[in-house]
């Protein structure tokens, strides 16, 4: 038998001798002195004697028993043995949350400063000389293990809780339990007694996906550090949206206005009530260490019971010295203090190349009926070009247009594009389309659109499958019944923001291009996403990212557009829409199509091929983190590829998801985590007292696992009877008779309890 509070056991089996000294002060002998009135009195005493001695000695039992049951009962005994409980060193799994939402501050401390204490009262119970061990887990996703296998050296654990630093990213309970799963199925029969300590506030930031928990061996104890009962004001930064990811200042560029959009939430008591809060927009270079620059500023005004805003700044770019910048937004300093930043690379480029892939035309005559798709491509990116045919290379201001024969396409020239336009798609062989592939998923934008001239399309087969998308496109091109006019309307659920400075526009530009003829996709993926539609609902234009489908958002875009630029197909090569279109899908797609700018807090980001290491951003020099692996806190990384050259910079943001400080129910954690296989015991009580009389934070109570049964319950109501029956013992061994009424009391004979009391004054 095991008790789980043993120091209020031993105290109360302590009390025990309080009525045994009671009895022998009784007992103790006195010199008699006799008078004759009382000879008769003594003689009935000694004639019952024995039988009051049995009397006394059980009541003094009854009493002893009574005492002894309410101490072991206050002990909560556990009858381990019988229950096959094991015995023995214990190890002790710490698995504290040091995600985003362990960050909250109150005052000078913050909740992880809490759990450490926690932890380290846990630790304090442990006793290397007994066998016991501690692992350490910390809980930021995704979850790590600092100390596994379990270990001896308490010291260097405790010294490595104190060094536990909030991360911003969010907790990862699941992948903590499955480390500690691991662990104990390692050491298989040789496992000795566990107890699993979950050190959480369990704040909605910590806890907002819940993902199902796996059950723990059998065996194992589950305690948990109470929840959190307050609910600080937090306002998170959601995200920083520029209207173009990339500025094309041209030649001699200057000063530019844009506009980016920042999205806020805020959670907590903050959303009871009216507030301000101030935003500011910085700029500060991509490849070298600089003061921050403001360049706009904006303020929120939340209404009572708002949970999200989003305000539109407006900032002034410095256009004349291309190369990589980063915004960053701020605002007010508030609970959680890593969510206040956000951070967005941005390029100024002097020019984008764009590169068209389509044989050379001479000759065309004087009509633009005979211009090809590849012709309308190029007037399109050049107006002012009267000779659709002439050599590339020509200085279109903030387009470069580069004409690229199929014949001589090679992986250098791909290398120096930004874009390339494929309006042949069925003049490229295998090898060709396996280049275009590599290109688009190192970071490019490749536009396709079907040729005009084919009776049945096989070209879709190579494409898909050099760009690692699961599209399949029709044979053959649909005629439409009638033309079909452009629907000035975004797509509910596609890739509006391809088109973000152009749908303004489009309810008077749409509605002048008509489409008779398209070769539509009919069947693609869920990550294909629609671009621009017809007013029937038929999709003219697709966009997907290229690679094989995953969670992550991975750098490349291939845009297709269903219809040939040809007259025969559509009008819309001769429509005013057509210049500002292809302009826009390549601003816009250059941007998306880059390697992947932004990453969150917890995850792996996505980066482009040939990736292969990041460094801290100004750090000169060594890798600070390889590519694949994920990035736990906020920062700026520099993105080095497989050549050692420089590849960009990477912006980790926290997950704005873990900031959410609202506290929880405690019966809503209690059945999560009763997933590990057993409702978890508190290290407090719900209402925030420490379990146990004056038990504190990791009292012994708290490291006994639940291996026996308790017997706590059946003892005191052992002891309620047991005290209803030493009253009753009590009142028949006093031997008092009651009488009613004074002619009774005259008449009342003398009982054994008159004869003995008057024996002992006798004695006295």
């Amino acid at each position: 038998m095991t008790f789980l509070h043993p120091i209020l056991a031993l105290a109360g089996l302590s009390a025990v001798a309080i009525p045994i000294i009671l009895h022998l002060l009784m007992r103790r002998r006195r010199t008699p002195i006799m008078y004759g009135a009382m000879r008769f009195l003594v003689e009935a005493y000694r004639k019952h004697r024995r039988r009051l001695t049995l009397e006394q000695l059980l009541l003094l039992a009854a009493r002893c028993l009574l005492l002894a049951l309410i101490a072991v009962a206050l002990g909560r005994p556990l009858l381990g043995s019988a229950m096959g409980a094991r015995t023995g060193p214990t190890t002790l799994y710490l698995l504290i949350d040091n995600s985003l939402a362990s960050s909250v501050r109150d005052g000078e401390s913050s909740d992880l400063d809490g759990l450490e204490t926690r932890a380290a009262a846990l630790l304090d119970r442990l006793d290397a000389a007994s066998g016991d061990r501690v692992a350490l887990i910390a809980l930021a996703a995704p979850a790590r293990a600092i100390v596994l296998p379990a270990s001896y050296e308490f010291g260097t654990v405790s010294r490595l809780i104190e060094g536990l630093e909030p991360t911003d990213a969010p907790m990862d309970l699941p992948g903590g339990i499955e480390l500690v799963r691991g662990a104990i199925e390692g050491e298989g029969d040789r496992a000795p007694r566990s107890v699993v300590a979950v050190l959480s506030r369990f704040r909605l930031g910590s806890t907002g996906q819940r993902q199902a928990l796996s059950a723990l061996p059998d065996g194992v104890s589950v305690l948990a550090a109470d929840p959190a009962r307050d609910d600080p004001g937090n306002v998170t930064i959601v995200g920083l949206e520029p209207v173009r990811s990339v500025l094309v200042g041209g030649p001699g560029g200057t000063e530019r206005t844009t506009h980016v959009r920042i999205r806020l939430a805020r959670s907590g008591r903050a959303v009871a009530r009216a507030a301000i809060t101030s935003v500011s927009v910085a700029l500060v270079r991509g490849d070298r260490v600089e003061p921050e620059r403001v360049i706009g500023r904006a303020s929120v005004r939340w209404s009572p019971g708002q949970e999200e805003a989003q305000t539109p700044v407006s900032v002034r770019v410095d256009a004349s010295d291309p190369g990589p910048r980063v915004l960053l937004a701020r605002i007010d300093a508030d609970a959680i203090r890593g969510d206040n930043l956000w951070q967005r690379p941005i390029d100024i480029r002097d020019r984008l190349r764009v590169g068209l892939i389509a044989p050379r035309r001479f000759g065309l005559g004087p009509g633009i009926d005979r211009f090809s798709p590849g012709d309308w491509f190029r007037v399109a990116l050049d107006p002012a070009a009267s000779d659709p045919g002439s050599g590339g290379g020509a200085d279109l201001g903030v387009l470069d247009l580069v004409q690229v024969d199929p014949g001589s396409l090679s992986t250098p020239r791909l290398a120096g594009l930004d874009a390339a336009i494929i309006p042949d798609p069925q003049r490229l062989d295998a090898t060709a389309w396996g280049m275009i592939g590599q290109f688009a998923q190192r970071g490019g934008l490749v536009i396709v659109s079907p040729p005009a001239d084919v009776g049945v399309h096989l070209w879709p087969d190579a494409m898909s499958g050099a760009m690692g998308i699961d599209w399949t496109i029709a044979r053959e091109a649909v005629d439409l019944d009638e033309p079909v006019a452009i629907s000035p309307e975004p797509p509910a659920s596609g890739s509006a923001d391809l088109l973000t400075m152009l749908w303004p526009e489009l309810p008077v530009l749409g509605r002048a291009a008509h489409v008779n003829r398209l070769v539509p996709i009919v069947r693609h993926d869920e990550r294909t996403r629609e671009v621009l539609s017809l007013a029937d609902g038929q999709t003219l234009i697709w966009a997907v990212r290229p690679g094989a489908a995953d969670a992550r958002r991975r750098p490349g875009l291939v845009i297709y557009l269903a219809t040939a630029p040809d007259l025969d197909w559509t009008d819309l090569p001769a429509k005013p829409l057509m210049v500002p279109l292809v302009h826009e899908l390549i601003r816009q797609g250059v941007g998306s199509a880059r390697s992947v700018t932004t990453a969150v807090a917890g995850r792996i980001p996505a980066l482009a091929r040939g990736a292969s290491r990041l460094v801290w951003f100004g750090k000169a020099g060594g890798a600070d983190s390889a590519a694949g692996e994920p990035i736990r806190v906020r920062g700026l990384w520099r993105v080095i590829d497989d050549r050692g050259s420089d590849a960009g910079v990477l912006a980790v943001n926290a997950d704005a998801a873990a900031g959410r400080v609202q506290a929880q129910p405690v019966a809503e954690i209690e059945g999560w985590l009763s997933g590990l296989g057993q409702r978890p015991r508190w290290l407090e009580d719900p209402d925030g007292s420490a379990r146990g009389a004056g038990a504190g934070v990791g009292t012994p109570m708290e490291l006994t696992p639940p291996g026996g049964q308790s017997i706590s319950v059946g003892l005191l109501v052992g002891a309620v009877l047991l005290g209803l029956i030493e009253a009753v013992l009590a009142r028949r061994c006093s031997h008092a008779s009651i009488a009613r009424g004074g002619a009774r009391d005259a008449a009342a004979p003398l009982g054994i309890g008159a004869i003995a009391a008057g024996s002992r004054g006798a004695r006295a």
